[in-house]
């Protein structure tokens, strides 16, 4: 192995010429690069046109109101925004609860579904004019 600092061998690289007389001239006419082309100048930006702008407005969606158990807040007929009150009211499923229970024998036990709110249809009541705004039904 040789040294680190040693040259390396002659015969890996070839010798290099001492003078440029060895390379011959490159002809003007053929040269490995085109001349450079002169930049042209871009066109004057032309006046343009004021912008215009377009306003697109989407029409008011009427969002629909989802009657459940609790308060919800409706437009009135004069535009006003109130909070409907609840109004229970016995339905088809208090009258089913108690037939089950007659039918199972505790017939002393069936009116206890028409004391209990949970069963019952929810009525929302406008307070500004008392009239129906919707109804929750439980069946």
């Amino acid at each position: 192995m040789a040294a680190p600092n040693a040259p390396p061998p002659a015969e890996i690289y070839p010798p290099v010429p001492q003078d440029q007389a060895a390379y011959p001239p490159v002809p003007q006419d053929q040269a490995a690069y085109p001349p450079p082309q002169p930049q042209q100048q871009p066109p004057p930006p032309q006046q343009q046109a004021a912008a215009t702008t377009v306003v697109v407005t989407q029409p008011a969606v009427a969002t629909a109101v989802v009657f459940r158990d609790v308060p919800v807040i409706i437009t009135d007929s004069k535009g006003q925004q109130v909070q409907t009150q609840l109004e229970y009211r016995s339905g088809a499923m208090v009258f089913i609860i108690a037939a089950v229970i007659f039918i199972l024998g505790f017939w002393c036990c069936c009116c206890i579904p028409f004391c209990i709110d949970s069963f019952k249809d929810v009525y929302h009541i406008n307070p500004t004019d008392g009239s129906v705004a919707g109804v929750y039904k439980r069946i």
